[in-house]
């Protein structure tokens, strides 16, 4: 079985491709520039963004764990557009360089906005799951917003603690199982590199926790990704994606919605684990599709053992 999924997942891995068509638009075409960190609730490496902002261009931070004060992200400027999870785990920074990026929504875990570009619509995801976490409440936030989100492409910037071989981990883990079935299922390009340096590093410990997932082939085809090395002063690193398109210079009338800047839809809940730790299955909007699917994810769900 977990061979059949790392195949699947692999498929989805794509190549730099130089023969894609140009724009046709009079917009010229720049890249997109986000910055993915873990904190680790740190307020030096937390204003510690500013400084590199200062020295690369970069649109977008995508965040996890960053220092919170007073229900905002502290240590950044006051200009820079914000927006944190229920649980404060998970935050987008918006620098100006950003034409009116649109708040969506925030669960307790990931928070949402979307941005306007060239190829439509790209929305922005940022999520947190700790490892002693039940893995599929984030798994369950996210599938309902790529639902609701349609055919709009979308770029997912997570640190998931879910260990597995297919982004450089040496062993495979139940909560890296979940993943790999939920990335198969809802058919998310993975954009780390399995040989990339590690994006989480402590004197006696490494590892791969953090992931870049995209919706969208032709998002995926214009992404690049890579692990930056800059003095971050956090235990995780820089993950720098650059997409190759250009954001749209448009101005937006809001109208108010069911949710109106607060809450996702969440859709039905499943119920917490038994005492067994085995997730019963039932039914639900984004899962009827696949049986096949729904036995996978639930039969590897287990609760932390540590």
């Amino acid at each position: 079985q977990q061979k059949q999924t790392s195949r699947n997942i692999q498929q989805f891995r794509l190549q730099k491709n130089s023969n894609l068509p140009s724009s046709t638009s009079s917009t010229t075409t720049t890249a997109i520039d986000i910055i993915q960190i873990n904190l680790a609730k740190s307020k030096v490496a937390t204003a510690h963004l500013e400084k590199l902002a200062s020295e690369i261009n970069i649109n977008h931070f995508l965040v996890q764990e960053p220092y919170v004060n007073e229900s905002k992200i502290g240590g950044v400027q006051g200009k820079w557009h914000q927006w944190l999870s229920g649980n404060n785990k998970a935050g987008i920074i918006s620098l100006p360089s950003t034409n009116n990026p649109i708040f969506i929504c925030s669960t307790t875990n990931l928070t949402e906005i979307k941005i306007q570009t060239i190829t439509g619509p790209v929305n922005l995801i940022s999520a947190n799951s700790s490892p002693y976490a039940e893995l599929q409440d984030t798994a369950q936030d996210l599938a309902n917003l790529l639902t609701n989100t349609g055919p709009e492409q979308a770029l997912f910037e997570t640190d998931m603690n879910a260990p597995s071989t297919l982004w450089g981990d040496a062993n495979n883990s139940p909560r890296g199982n979940i993943t790999e079935d939920l990335i198969s299922f809802l058919k998310l390009y993975l954009l780390n590199e399995k040989n990339s340096e590690p994006t989480f590093q402590r004197r006696n410990s490494k590892g791969w926790p953090n992931l870049t997932l995209v919706k969208g082939v032709q998002l995926a085809r214009t992404a690049s990704w890579k692990v930056r090395y800059e003095l971050c002063l956090s235990d995780h690193a820089y993950i720098h994606t650059q997409l190759g398109i250009s954001v749209q210079n448009h101005t937006y009338t809001r109208f108010k919605t069911a949710y109106e800047n607060s809450r996702c839809p969440s859709g039905k809940k499943f119920p917490k684990s038994n005492n067994n730790y085995q997730i019963a299955i039932q039914e639900s909007s984004w899962m009827r599709r696949s049986a096949s699917f729904k036995e996978r994810f639930f039969a590897s769900a287990r609760k932390p053992t540590n």
